[in-house]
């Protein structure tokens, strides 16, 4: 017998954020929620918004939330690279 799970979308929604977010992890290329960025770059939240708003630095909308794939931080860093 199947269990019946009731929730609201919003929990659904982060559910499948999460989900997806993992399966993305795993294939070579994962994607980084706004803290991580912030954190991986060293850079301020409001450095990091203000980035992505005049986009000088790509980022996925999901809902109200701004998600950062690796490779698009990672290239970043080297263009801006000082050597």
């Amino acid at each position: 017998m199947s269990n019946i799970i009731v929730t609201d979308s919003e929990t659904l929604q982060k559910i499948i954020t999460e989900t997806v977010s993992r399966a993305m992890a795993t294939q070579g290329n994962p994607v980084l929620t706004f803290r991580e960025a912030s954190e991986y770059m060293k850079v301020s939240a409001g450095k990091l918004r203000a980035m992505a708003l005049r986009h000088t630095i790509p980022f996925i909308r999901d809902g109200k939330n701004m998600k950062f794939q690796m490779s698009d931080i990672n290239e970043y860093l080297q263009k801006n690279r000082v050597a």
